[in-house]
């Protein structure tokens, strides 16, 4: 890799076997706080960003190379700015990008700011997106028919439908945990079919309005609100966790993060179902980063999304983890895609 030539004396290397690919991060003896990071892929690159910035000073810099506009290296460096509050850049040489690092540093707590802004939206149909405290204040007649609208344009066998049903017998009984759970409509189904269901979430208001669902519908359920992105706490494992679609709002090393703490949750041998959006959607929109595609899909607040293929899926659970089975569906089979993995049993 090209930061390893003579052109950049080192004082330090280290070669990463990311998520994907290969990556570099290199200290100049002649500027020692400017870091170099190289990466061989967008994956790659975005650890390799995560690495520097823990490293360099608050003051320091970060220069990318190869991020050229469009490029794979530029795509996460966007990310990175994203996900720590949209942090200055400038392009020094052709294809090359400094990064200035804030004092102090930003531990990614202006992107967590805007996720829970973004995510009070809940959908009430297929297409509208609705605030969950405005919500909040309707009557619980008017709240249960915004809840069942909401069900019934996404629970046909194109949407939902087909995996509530491929799954509703084997949750059966099982301890189920419905993380990023929005208005909840896939975890009361399986709580309705004989399942103990929790319900996660970084909002309060999704949570309360959830709340007065399920107990109109006869259900006794659990919450709990996400108060810190990192670190999850429950009373014991789980079975099953269901992601739908709460694992895509983040560059991937902000999901790499969730997912070392969530995971710790999940019981030898037990069940993860995922729901993201695969590759081909992002490419037919020509859209260039996670925040374009983001407000393509989910609207204009939405911060970032990332695309989920097999090969991201394997390399974010790790070794501990087998996809079982996957599967492409909605509008022109490319809307969503969904992915169903086995945590080894100890």
């Amino acid at each position: 890799m090209s930061a390893g030539g003579t052109h950049f004396p080192l004082r330090e290397t280290v070669k990463r076997g990311a998520l994907r690919g290969r990556a570099l991060v290199a200290r100049l003896r002649r500027e020692p706080d400017l870091l170099l990071v190289e990466g061989d892929t967008y994956a790659a690159t975005a650890v390799a960003l995560a690495d520097a910035y823990r490293s360099v000073r608050a003051g320091g810099r970060i220069a990318v190379l190869n991020a050229s506009d469009g490029s794979d290296a530029r795509c996460a460096v966007d990310g990175f700015r994203f996900e720590h509050g949209v942090l200055p850049v400038r392009e020094t040489t052709a294809g090359t990008v400094e990064i200035d690092v804030p004092t102090p540093k930003d531990p990614a707590t202006h992107f967590a700011r805007a996720l829970r802004e973004k995510w009070r939206e809940v959908p009430v149909s297929r297409s509208v997106r609705a605030f969950s405290e405005d919500l909040a204040r309707l009557e619980d007649v008017e709240l249960l028919n915004r809840w069942e609208q909401h069900r019934r344009e996404t629970s046909s066998p194109d949407v939902r439908g087909w995996y509530q049903t491929k799954y509703r017998d084997e949750l059966r009984g099982k301890r189920v945990l419905d993380f990023g759970c929005g208005f909840g409509v896939d975890g009361i189904f399986f709580a309705e079919n004989g399942a103990d269901v929790s319900f996660a979430d970084i909002v309060g208001s999704n949570l309360e309005i959830l709340g007065r669902v399920a107990k109109k519908r006869g259900l006794s359920i659990q919450t709990h609100f996400i108060e810190d992105f990192f670190d999850y706490s429950f009373e014991e494992p789980f079975d099953v966790i269901l992601a739908i679609g709460s694992l895509i709002n983040a560059p991937l090393t902000f999901t790499q993060r969730q997912l070392d703490s969530l995971l710790r949750w999940h019981s030898p041998g037990g069940t993860f179902l995922l729901l993201g959006y695969p590759r081909e959607r992002f490419e037919e929109l020509g859209v260039r980063n996670g925040h374009e595609f983001g407000m393509l899909t989910d609207g204009e607040r939405t911060p970032w999304c990332e695309w989920l293929d097999r090969e991201r899926v394997e390399q974010l659970f790790g070794s501990q983890y087998e996809v079982v089975f996957e599967r492409s569906f909605g509008v022109g089979g490319t809307e969503f895609n969904w992915f169903e993995l086995r945590r080894c049993a100890e």
